[in-house]
Parts: C-alpha cells; sequence; structure tokens
C-alpha cells in the first residue's frame, strides 16, 4: 500500500506490504516534489521538473497521508501542507505601482500592461492608411521613370555633338 507521512519540515513516500512492512521510502523537504492528478492517480515530481517529464512517485487514488485516506476531491486540500512553503521570517516586499530606472522592486502587472498597450497604440497610429497612401503620390511611379529615360540610350549617329559644336557622318 502506498501512502504518505509528514513530518514537521519534511515528509516520507512511501510504499508498505500487506504485514505493514516497509518496502520503499522516499524523504524530501516540505516543498520539494510538485504533483499532477490526473486519471484517478497522483504522480509526484522534483521541484525543478517544469514540464512534468520525470515520475519520482506515482499512486493510484484514494491515497492515504498520515493514516487517512483521501479521495480525489480532498487530496489537494491535504496536500497543501506539504507542498506550501510556508516559511516564517520572511521578509516584505515592496511592489512598485510605477515603471522607474532607479528601483529594483518587482512592478504591478497593471502598470507594465498600460505601458505595452501605450507603446502598441503608439506604433499602430503612426499613421493611417490615407496618409502612407497620401506620401507615396509624392514620388515617381515605375512607368513615370520609364518613359523619362526611354530615349536616353538611342544614339544617332547621323549627327555628333561634341563641346557644343554639331558633326556631321
Amino acid at each position: 500500500m502506498k501512502q504518505i507521512k509528514t513530518l514537521s519540515n519534511s515528509f516520507v513516500l512511501l510504499e508498505t506490504d500487506g504485514n505493514g512492512n516497509t518496502i520503499f521510502e522516499l524523504g524530501y523537504p516540505k516543498g520539494g516534489l510538485t504533483y499532477l492528478i490526473k486519471n484517478k492517480s497522483i504522480k509526484f515530481y522534483l521541484k525543478e521538473d517544469y514540464f512534468y517529464k520525470n515520475v519520482v512517485w506515482s499512486a493510484n487514488i484514494p491515497l492515504v497521508i498520515d493514516g487517512i485516506s483521501y479521495g480525489v476531491n480532498e487530496l489537494p486540500e491535504q496536500l497543501k501542507k506539504i507542498f506550501e512553503n510556508k516559511g516564517s521570517g520572511g521578509t516584505e516586499i515592496t511592489v512598485d505601482d510605477t515603471l522607474s530606472l532607479e528601483s529594483t522592486n518587482p512592478v504591478q502587472n497593471k502598470v507594465i500592461t498600460a505601458e505595452i498597450m501605450s507603446l502598441g497604440n503608439q506604433i499602430l497610429n503612426r499613421y493611417t492608411k490615407a496618409e502612407t497612401n497620401s506620401l507615396l503620390e509624392s514620388y515617381y511611379k515605375k512607368q513615370d521613370i520609364n518613359s523619362m529615360f526611354a530615349g536616353y540610350s538611342n544614339v544617332n549617329l547621323d549627327t555628333l555633338s561634341l563641346n557644343d559644336k554639331n558633326i556631321t557622318i
């Protein structure tokens, strides 16, 4: 039978036989693992395994924690005492409500979102379609350029001009 035993600052994942003898056990500090509940089973992963690829331990649900069996609905609440890292003596964090080049504090999400949206509006509203179309009117079109230089490469060998003097051949 698989079960979890909680201690003051750690927990043990263990498996016992029908006589109560321990077959297998793994100990971790509180907050050292993460879990995923799926299809009436629970799988435990190392906290640093962000992609849930390497299973450390798995068990079917219901699961026994400290001698009490818990079903799918009650299990997440009971696992909080293992996975919530409630440290004591922590420091208070100051969260800024404005962007600043000098501050090293974190910034509120709404402040960053507002700034990103403002920058996006500046980019999107730089020129309207009508304004960009009117800019193109001041430039020559390809057909205009071609007609302007259409006769440029024609050379008339009957009359040759050199230093303002016409020479006839």
